[in-house]
């Protein structure tokens, strides 16, 4: 997924570095439920976006 950002809408983009935050507040945070739940998201997410007519 590396680099995969430059396909993104400026929304997606947004979303993702929200994303991103959230995940670290989750680690910091020590709760490995909540990071975890987070990062699976994420990822579909943006699996999703990548993979939709690109």
């Amino acid at each position: 997924m590396s680099g995969s950002f430059q396909y993104y809408t400026p929304d997606e983009l947004r979303r993702s570095l929200q994303d991103h935050r959230l995940i670290v507040d989750g680690v910091t945070q020590r709760d490995e439920h909540r990071a975890r739940a987070l990062m699976e998201g994420h990822i579909r997410t943006s699996y999703a976006a990548l993979t939709r007519g690109r």
